[in-house]
């Protein structure tokens, strides 16, 4: 093998390493905006009620780490959210341990996914570990996931599950139930699930 192969392989490499870097690079700046959206309209929800949100929550849960993306505390109890920015066509099959996204108009470029319900699911029966550990009891605790893609995702499925696009997520909160005034002590639930928060320490 010649200098000029080994130089045009090197640089080969180099290129397709540097294509990496700007895709992942592409792909945290897209997640870190998705997660700064959400926030932001959990945090103007939350500010006018007194209620309090808490992000990027690591729980113990049998023998495992699980992680929640954001938890919003009020009166009415406690809502646990699964941030999820993906685009194209979601179908979704609540029972199936995968769902299949569909990337392309023709439907050929397909992937599947966990289930993020399922994900969700298991974010709340950590948190009620936790809470039942702690002594906390008679918190309502609601599952759900949010697309935050929006405009660029399309979702074919059963309508009446816990999952709304991110422009959807005001009017899903605009439901009676989170006015409900169910006693709960926002600071001391808030307090207990950060006491308990594996990540805190580090």
């Amino acid at each position: 093998m010649d200098q000029t192969t080994i130089l045009m392989i090197i640089g080969g490499a180099i290129v397709a390493a540097a294509l990496v870097f700007v895709i992942l690079h592409m792909l945290y700046v897209t997640g870190q905006r998705s997660r700064s959206m959400l926030i932001g309209k959990l945090k103007r929800y939350a500010g006018i009620r007194s209620f309090q949100v808490l992000n990027d929550i690591t729980l113990p849960y049998k023998g495992q780490n699980v992680h929640i993306d954001h938890i919003l505390v009020g009166f009415f109890g406690v809502l646990v959210i699964r941030r999820v920015h993906l685009k194209g066509e979601i179908i979704v099959t609540p029972s199936d341990d995968h769902w299949t996204n569909v990337l392309d108009k023709d439907g050929f470029k397909k992937k599947r996914i966990p289930n993020p319900l399922r994900e969700s699911e298991q974010m709340e029966l950590a948190l009620r570990s936790v809470f039942s550990e702690e002594g906390v009891y008679k918190i309502s605790i609601e599952p759900i996931v949010v697309f935050t893609a929006n405009r660029m995702l399309k979702m074919t499925g059963p309508g009446d599950l816990p999952v709304v696009k991110i422009g959807k997520l005001r009017s899903y909160l605009a439901q009676p139930r989170f006015d409900k005034d169910r006693d709960v002590d926002v600071k001391q639930v808030c307090s207990v699930i950060q006491k308990r928060n594996i990540e805190q320490g580090k």
